[in-house]
């Protein structure tokens, strides 16, 4: 079982790799490709005594410069949840919330919290910020909705996470996208389970329960061990 675990974790950081990898390769390396044409060209003219003409390449070095670091900032809110080391669960995801309001203030946002879900651990609050952060960018970009609702919730030693949409909806939800399918690696890492549904134009809602007991415990120190 353990050794299946550490499989598993090992995977999923393999396929986190490859998708910062591609975000790289298609998001930043285009500019890193024009700055690099545009230094040199400025650089040749200022040599020459070129100076007006140098000018002219050197505001687009700085235009490449500014989407480079919004793909930054954005690739390291992936690996580091914003908020979450210096506030909490809770603050994190209403960072979340608020990053997507700011860009789609026509979509309606609702977050439930319950209180008991304040100190769960840092294993099983990232991978519920990581949740989160999939669904909610899957229901921004995908769904056209009007509402999201976020709902976390702890009963017992069961943290249940929810998150819905009002949207379009799926054709086929027997058969998950890639984001869905992380979301389950991530859960079943912990001893969690994971459901979906949705049809076309009723919205689409994401179920996941999680374990506060001794299960998640162990898998904490499986993933431990893959890092070391």
């Amino acid at each position: 079982m353990r050794r299946r675990l550490n499989e598993q974790l090992l995977t999923l950081q393999e396929q986190e790799r490859s998708e910062l990898a591609r975000d790289l390769h298609d998001e930043v390396s285009p500019f890193l490709f024009a700055i690099n044409i545009d230094a040199a060209t400025a650089s040749r003219m200022l040599k020459e005594g070129r100076m007006a003409e140098a000018r002219d390449h050197v505001q687009p070095i700085a235009d490449a410069i500014r989407p480079m670091q919004r793909q930054v900032r954005s690739m390291l809110s992936r690996l580091r949840p914003i908020g979450f080391d210096e506030f909490g669960l809770r603050e994190a995801i209403e960072n979340m919330i608020a990053f997507w309001q700011r860009r789609r203030p026509d979509i309606n946002y609702h977050f439930d919290f319950s209180a008991e879900c304040r100190g769960l651990g840092e294993l099983l609050g990232r991978t519920i910020c990581r949740i989160v952060q999939e669904a909610l960018s899957n229901a921004v970009r995908h769904a056209d909705p009007t509402l999201i609702t976020v709902s976390i919730d702890r009963q017992g030693e069961t943290v249940r996470v929810e998150i819905t949409d009002d949207g379009r909806g799926i054709n086929e939800p027997s058969r998950p996208g890639y984001g869905l399918v992380g979301i389950g690696e991530r859960v079943r890492a912990i001893g969690g389970s994971l459901s979906f549904s949705g049809q076309p134009g009723e919205g689409f809602a994401v179920a996941v329960a999680l374990p506060c007991s001794s299960r998640q415990e162990a898998a904490s120190t499986s993933v431990q061990a893959v890092e070391l």
